[in-house]
């Protein structure tokens, strides 16, 4: 398993580390069966870690649980807008967001991104990507890593506030 935190500058909080840890064995697993992955199934996979850390999980159902978070606020506070993630932790703000496949090929990770960064009380966002060794040159972890260098000057921060 591959990761990098953003910003470099700065060491990994200490609940983003245990999150680390405890998904490692889960996505060696994962990658053990590796055969066209599907985002849900991986999810599937880590749903139990990540429960145990405190976070909330969408299920695929049925019936489906999906985990919203607010974006955009209208007339009396109500939520206009919201987004659908992975997972969410409350107490730090972590959204998770978990991409089988097109993570890098469709750029779905860079949507991810931008979602993560709208969300409100969002402080952290989590890209658990799956690098398919098929790609040549720098291979897509290391496409992610770029764009998320180059992107994470954003006054919200991209991966870490």
């Amino acid at each position: 398993m591959e990761w990098q935190y953003f910003p470099r500058s700065r060491a990994i909080p200490s609940h983003l580390h245990d999150m680390v840890t405890s998904l490692e064995p889960y996505l060696a697993t994962v990658h053990a069966s590796e055969t066209h992955l599907v985002s849900n199934d991986v999810l599937s996979v880590l749903a139990y870690p990540l429960r145990e850390l405190g976070y909330l999980v969408e299920e695929a159902g049925p019936p489906r649980v999906r985990v919203r978070r607010p974006v955009l606020f209208g007339a009396n506070g109500s939520v206009e807008k919201s987004f659908d993630v992975d997972a969410f932790h409350e107490q730090t703000g972590t959204v998770v967001e978990v991409e089988a496949g097109r993570a890098v090929v469709n750029h779905q990770f860079l949507k991810d991104l931008f979602e993560a960064c709208a969300i409100q009380d969002a402080n952290y966002g989590i890209a658990v990507g799956w690098v398919d060794a098929s790609f040549e040159g720098r291979g897509p972890s290391g496409r992610m890593s770029s764009c998320r260098r180059s992107s994470h000057r954003s006054s919200r921060g991209t991966w870490s506030r």
